[in-house]
């Protein structure tokens, strides 16, 4: 047998890699390169030499599975050599190789036609390289910078930072607070004329609570926040200002609708009053807290004025009660304001759950008939215009004894609790209750008076937390189920006004609603208070107590008549009208120095210029109404304070 060498391939080969492609870890923003290198390796048992191996390997690169070409990330895809520019995120990369025959010819032979040969197919083709992991070292960034914080000694404060790592991982990272350039650890120590304790020094946010200052006290704070895995690590927040004063009127107000996030804002009583209406304040219920010390203030409410009949005929709404209270805002408790929107429109005060004061709405007018005037705090409502058809003006509830159950007026649909009411007939007016008794903390078996738990905040009626208010505040209004709705209907449109009593409604269309009374639990100073005086929407607007200070009017009546003497203020601080009659009971004032009043009008039994002023050497002042023409007995007037410098003028220095 004759046997001839050729160079033919009788089998293909076998694909292999001698480098595969290793895992890597490069900066955020850098490149990367990756290689693997394939074999193709042939049988050489049949013989050695026979094996030319003249084919191609070709390579082909993939990332995150996918194949890859040359851009601008990309470079290399088709060889042994792979480079990947500016990497931000984690990628997986393997290489795939394959075996492309080629044509030869006899040794030393030209390849012509009749005398090519082809090599064989790998046997394992295409062949993929193990996976390799390009891992990113983050970038680390503060996201949220600190911010300028001011606050009171005898208070904390806490200061934030949000710090991330470009590859999105949340472990390793590191925090040091300082002020004034010093590192803090947590405990108490003095920096910069405040004795300050710290806790939070190792963590993203500082707490600082100031437990003494020499005067206000200003410093500095920054905090180096680091993570191992980040390639620009440490990092160093903005310089922020601390501010440490003593403690100011500050009032924080979160305006709660029928959503979990509330409108919050902040007013320092010492750059003067603020005015709350629905207009400038909208919400359901708003809530008002002292942050720093106890705060004495006045607050004026100001019942809203009824509504006037439509077609112009004349006839008026009624003017809202109108009064001027003090009382102590205590540090960290809830107030509620309540009831300035357009439904009720008369105000109602909370202090956590319980109903401190109201000053009641006028009544609507009718065809003809005017509004019962609106009640101020511990004032009834007045009757509204109408001989037999007038609506009755809302009933005072006596100081502190409002009812723990209610009665709703007859101009709402909402259904009462069993153990309350809904008037019988829609054209009476309603009878708040003491304390709200809620939805969502009833339902939690939370009696109407009882405060909410600690580190609470404000819950809507559905329970659902509105996620912005205080949590650190003592808090006991249950919202939901207050029954402030006492305004009643009318036959017309002689409506009741809402109050604490609501007023009765018209029952004839010519004639006016009754005026929403009043309401005083007696936490509360009443400085001056009436019926009517407000012409407006309902308001209430809080101020520092300015130095007020008590005057009582001792009366003493000896007459059948019914005698009044009114003053008005002229200057000064106190309320606007001081009325002395016609009954023997004394009259407490709230005043200021220098506070001047003046004479408005004597009436006897309703009529002007009839009585006769005088002023005794003792400074009494006395009254003759003209039942007997001799005696100044009829009505005697003596000041604990200031004096009737005449018959005119009442002068508090």
């Amino acid at each position: 047998m004759f046997n001839k060498q050729t160079t033919l391939d009788l089998g293909g080969p076998q694909l292999g890699f001698t480098t595969e492609p290793q895992n890597l870890t490069v900066n955020t923003g850098t490149g990367a390169t990756f290689v693997a290198i394939g074999t193709a390796t042939f049988p050489t048992d049949i013989p050695a030499q026979f094996a030319t191996n003249t084919g191609i390997v070709t390579q082909r690169w993939y990332v995150d599975g996918a194949k890859v070409f040359d851009d601008d990330v990309f470079s290399g895809t088709g060889t042994t050599t792979l480079q990947i520019a500016n990497n931000t995120v984690v990628r997986t990369v393997f290489c795939e190789i394959d075996y492309i025959p080629s044509a030869y010819g006899l040794p030393g032979v030209a390849v012509t036609v009749g005398s090519a040969r082809s090599t064989g197919n790998a046997i394992n083709e295409p062949l993929r390289s193990a996976s390799a992991t390009l891992n990113v070292t983050g970038d680390l960034s503060i996201v949220t910078q600190p911010q300028d914080v001011t606050f009171a000694v005898g208070t904390a404060v806490t200061i934030g930072v949000n710090a991330a790592l470009t590859d999105g991982s949340t472990e390793g990272f590191g925090y040091q607070w300082s002020i004034n350039d010093t590192d803090l650890t947590d405990g108490t120590n003095n920096y910069g004329g405040a004795n300050l304790t710290i806790s939070g020094s190792n963590s993203n946010v500082l707490s600082i609570t100031a437990n003494t200052i020499n005067s206000e006290t200003s410093l500095t704070s920054k905090v180096v926040v680091s993570n191992s895995n980040a390639s620009n690590s440490p990092v160093t927040s903005n310089t922020v200002d601390i501010t440490i004063t003593q403690p100011r009127a500050i009032i924080n107000i979160e305006q709660i609708n029928n959503t979990s996030t509330a409108i919050l804002s902040t007013h320092n009583l010492s750059d003067g009053e603020i005015t709350f209406t629905d207009e400038t304040h909208p919400s359901n219920q708003i809530c008002i807290y002292s942050p720093e010390r106890d705060i004495d203030i006045e607050m004026e409410l100001f019942g809203g004025k009824g509504e006037n009949y439509t077609d112009d005929t004349g006839a008026v709404g009624g003017e809202g009660g109108k009064s001027l209270i003090k009382f102590t805002l205590e540090q960290n408790v809830e107030y509620i304001i309540t009831g300035l929107y357009d439904e009720v429109n008369a105000p109602f005060i909370y202090r956590k759950a319980s109903l401190i004061a109201v000053a009641g709405e006028g009544g609507d007018a009718g065809r003809l008939q005017d509004g019962g005037l609106g009640g101020g705090v511990n004032v009834s409502g007045n009757d509204g215009g109408g001989h037999i058809n007038g609506g009755n003006g809302g009933v005072r509830v006596a100081i502190g004894e409002m009812p723990a159950n209610g009665i709703y007026g007859g101009l709402t649909d909402n259904i009462p609790y069993a153990e309350d009411l809904k008037v019988a007939n829609i054209y009476t007016g309603g009878r708040t209750i003491k304390c709200t008794k809620g939805i969502y903390w009833r339902d939690q078996g939370f009696s109407a008076c009882q405060d909410i738990p600690s580190d609470n905040k404000f819950r809507l009626s559905d329970g659902t937390e509105v996620q912005n208010t205080s949590s650190s505040i003592t808090r006991g209004f249950k919202a939901g189920y207050n029954m402030i709705e006492t305004k009643s209907d009318a036959i017309g449109e002689g409506n009741g006004g809402s109050g604490a009593t609501g007023g009765d409604g018209a029952t004839n269309v010519d004639d006016g609603g009754g005026g929403g009374s009043g309401y005083s639990d007696g936490t509360a100073t009443i400085v001056s208070t009436q019926e009517g005086g407000s012409t407006g929407p309902a308001k209430v607007i809080i101020r520092s107590a300015s130095d007020l200070e008590e005057v009582t009017f001792t009366i003493e009546t000896n007459t059948l008549q019914s005698n009044t003497i009114t003053y008005e203020l002229e200057s000064g601080n106190g309320p606007d009208l001081i009325t002395f009659g016609p009954l023997d009971t004394n009259v407490v004032v709230f005043m200021g120095p220098e506070t001047v009043y003046k004479l408005k009008e004597v009436l006897v039994n309703g009529n002007p210029n009839v009585g006769v002023l005088r002023v005794t050497f003792q400074g009494t002042l006395e009254l003759n109404d003209g039942s007997d023409l001799e005696s100044y007995d009829d009505m005697r007037v003596t000041p604990s304070r200031g004096v009737f410098s005449g018959t005119n003028r009442y002068e508090f220095r």
